[in-house]
């Protein structure tokens, strides 16, 4: 089981965001069989605001 940045932030996940979030998963998911964080698509887009997915970038 895992968390996936696309879910909670879409194109807009930040260094950050993935950080404090396995830092949660770790203290408190981990003993449950939570092993994965993704960082999906596009959370190297420099135009990213919002959760919506540019295409063409």
């Amino acid at each position: 089981m895992g968390w996936n940045s696309w879910d909670c932030f879409g194109a807009s996940v930040t260094e950050q965001e993935v950080l404090d979030n396995a830092a949660y998963m770790r203290g408190h998911l981990k003993e449950f069989g939570w092993e994965y964080v993704v960082v999906d698509i596009q959370w190297y887009e420099p135009k990213a605001f919002e959760t919506s997915y540019n295409p063409f970038t």
